[in-house]
Parts: structure tokens; sequence; C-alpha cells
């Protein structure tokens, strides 16, 4: 992972080039994660992203909030890109912690944050067959929709192998049993693609990749 920090004024902003695969959860994966927010082995980050669209319409900004379940919440101001010329799931991602002030600012300011672009979400840091991942449960429009990402990912290579666990003749372990890898679809399962989507919409083309709808509700999880 490559990454660089410099200092703005009033913030600090941080850069990162990282490699990520995002994925689609199977029903044993709910499953474990049930069973590890029963035993209070894991605790959810509820996720609210307000985007911005660009002026090509593609929503790279967004004003990041977090609430950490019994540890209070946190502001943050992301954009993320993919790196020109470089293959799927190579991003550069610079994200700005904000005071309260400083995110009230950006509220009040010049930015339209248009309510269709909110996307609600928890977020469950989980290891699966010995890779960190992150599960995002979708909720409000989305709600039904799972998705797993795996990132700060080295190379290309190492992307590519986590995706050999996932498909083809080496889909036979752990890993294959809890995730789809939707290929070349990866990229609409991305946050910034999402901004605006409802799960309806996605219904058709996540029963194509073999996805079957995940309610949070149905595993115990807090779905609103």
């Amino acid at each position: 992972m490559d990454t660089t920090s410099k200092r703005t004024v009033s913030q600090i902003a941080t850069q990162v080039k990282e490699w990520e695969l995002t994925v689609l959860a199977k029903p044993p994966l709910m499953e474990a994660l049930r069973e590890q927010v029963k035993s209070g082995s894991i605790e959810p980050t509820r996720i609210v992203d307000h985007y911005v669209a660009g002026a090509d319409g593609v929503a790279r900004m967004k004003l990041r909030d977090l609430r950490h379940e019994g540890k209070g919440g946190q502001s943050l101001l992301v954009i993320k890109e993919p790196i020109a010329n470089e293959s799927a799931g190579h991003w550069l991602k610079t994200t700005i912690v904000l005071s309260g002030n400083q995110s009230m600012a950006i509220r009040s300011g010049s930015y339209d944050y248009a309510p269709n672009l909110v996307v609600f979400k928890d977020r469950y840091k989980m290891d699966l067959a010995g890779h960190a991942a992150h599960i995002y449960v979708y909720l409000s429009d989305l709600r039904g929709l799972v998705t797993v990402s795996f990132k700060g990912l080295p190379n290309a290579k190492a992307r590519a192998d986590l995706r050999s666990e996932l498909s083809g003749s080496y889909a036979t372990g752990e890993l294959a049993k809890l995730c789809i890898d939707p290929e070349e679809y990866g990229s609409d399962f991305n946050g910034c693609r999402l901004a605006g989507e409802r799960y309806k919409n996605l219904e058709f083309t996540l029963q194509g990749l073999g996805y079957q709808r995940l309610d949070p509700a149905k595993f115990g999880l807090r779905a609103k």
C-alpha cells in the first residue's frame, strides 16, 4: 500500500492508493455474522454517506458520518477515485477528518447533498477464511443487499489470488461458501455506484449472479 499525507491549514488530508475487492455475501456468512454479533465479539458501525454527484454525474465525493456503538461519532470528507489506466479495483482515496464545525460548514455550503444520494449501512469488521473483511449491511432503499470488501490489498496479484478462491476450479474452499464474486459487475456494488439506487433496481442483476436477498432482521441484525 502506498500512503502519503499532506497538511492543509485546518486539517490533515490522507491519501491512500490501495487495491480492493468487493463481492456479495451468501446466507452462511450472515449466519456466521449473527453468531459473532450475538456473542458480543463484533459490533456494528453505523455509516451514513451523503454523496455529491460530479459534473459527469458520478458520485465520487461524500460526507461520511460514522457512529460507533457506545463510542460516539466522527465525520469525514472522502473522495474515492479509480486510478486512471489501471485495471478495476485500484483506487486513490483521500480522507479528511472533520471537526463538528467543519462538518456543519460543509453541510451549509454550496455542495448539493441531495436526499436521494444518501446511503445508509452498517459496517462489521470480520475475519473471513483468514482474510480481514468489511461487511456492509445496507439499509433503507438498499435493504437486502450485503457486500463484502477486502481492502488494503498490496497489488493486483493479491486481488487476483483472492478472486481465485471465489470462482473457477479453485472455488472449493471456505471463502467460496461465504461470498459470490460478481466479476465484471463488481464495480456496481461499490458505495459510489450505489448512491441513488434502490434494491429493486438491482434485483434482476443480483438474481443473475446467484445472490439471495439478505434481510438483516432475519439474521438478528439491526435493520433500521
